[in-house]
């Protein structure tokens, strides 16, 4: 693939426009406790446009491909019944090697402007590619069993009082990913990876199990933290780097922390994610790192 003559050349101009029933089908794909109510249009929903767009860079057959970093970045906020217009473009190549041997990073940026021609959204994302091997592995394909822990919101600010740096905002067990999950993200978002669906593909990918699509994840904490009680603030800005795939069967919790409120228009926040539990064993791995910035109304 020659990514050199594709870099920095954006796709035609395509024109979007968000109704009710898209939001609906979209949250579908989350859990019902990390649904928004179709009143407020999810952050990471414009990441489905990606599946409905021709990328000739993308264009990989013998690659497996695995999110590597996500970001979120508004201006404006997204309107229901309002026309949109977005480009997508590969703004970076580079290669490294890792565990997995030689990989590829590329880096792409999606910008929403509106009638006006204004910004709206800017979202940056790094895909990492993987050769195929040469030789597949034999592997069941039976369902895996793993236990099943339910979700639970252990805290989340109130919204009542100041807050401090280092102090919580949230903190919940988003519970059991389970194949059911991944079945219902990648029929709302369109996200067909194979890795997300196919037991013998992931294995291909190194991993034991199924590969939780990474905007499921990130997805059902973006909802969580959209529809805090902040009356005095805006979501504006959420950034995710994947440190460890999240799969089937792993009990996930996640962290978000104060950074400083030093500054009255912004509130800066840290995201933790960590897999609790690896198919019923204890396990403290880290899964996700980012941050979330929210602006004073």
């Amino acid at each position: 693939m020659d990514y050199q003559s594709w870099i920095g050349v954006p796709t035609p101009p395509k024109k979007m426009v968000i109704t009710t029933d898209q939001i609906v089908q979209f949250t579908q794909g989350f859990p019902e406790e990390f649904r928004p109510d179709a009143r407020s249009i999810p952050l990471t929903f414009p990441m489905i446009w990606w599946q409905q767009t021709h990328l000739p860079w993308m264009e990989l057959p013998g690659k497996i491909m695995i999110h590597g970093q996500q970001s979120f970045t508004y201006e404006r906020k997204l309107k229901y019944d309002a026309a949109l217009f977005y480009r997508i473009e590969l703004a970076n190549v580079r290669e490294t090697t890792g565990s997995l041997g030689k990989i590829q990073l590329l880096d792409c940026t999606m910008k929403v402007t509106n009638v006006m021609k204004q910004p709206v959204l800017v979202a940056n994302t790094t895909l990492i590619l993987l050769d195929s091997p040469a030789l597949q592995p034999s592997y069941s394909e039976l369902e895996p069993v793993y236990p099943q822990y339910p979700s639970e919101i252990y805290y989340q600010w109130d919204g009542k009082h100041r807050l401090s740096s280092g102090e919580l905002l949230f903190d919940a067990c988003l519970g059991t990913i389970t194949s059911a999950m991944l079945i219902a993200y990648a029929a709302a978002s369109n996200d067909n990876n194979p890795i997300h669906l196919d037991v013998l593909k992931a294995h291909e990918a190194g991993a034991p199990r199924r590969i939780a699509q990474g905007m499921l994840i990130g997805g059902m904490i973006g909802n969580r933290l959209q529809m805090l009680g902040l009356d005095n603030w805006i979501l504006c800005d959420i950034k995710y780097r994947f440190r460890s795939p999240v799969m089937e069967g792993d009990v996930v919790r996640v962290l978000v922390s104060v950074i400083n409120t030093d500054n009255l228009s912004h509130l800066a926040c840290s995201i933790t994610v960590y897999i609790e539990h690896r198919a019923g064993v204890p396990s403290n791995l880290l899964a996700y790192e980012g941050s979330v910035r929210y602006t004073a109304r």
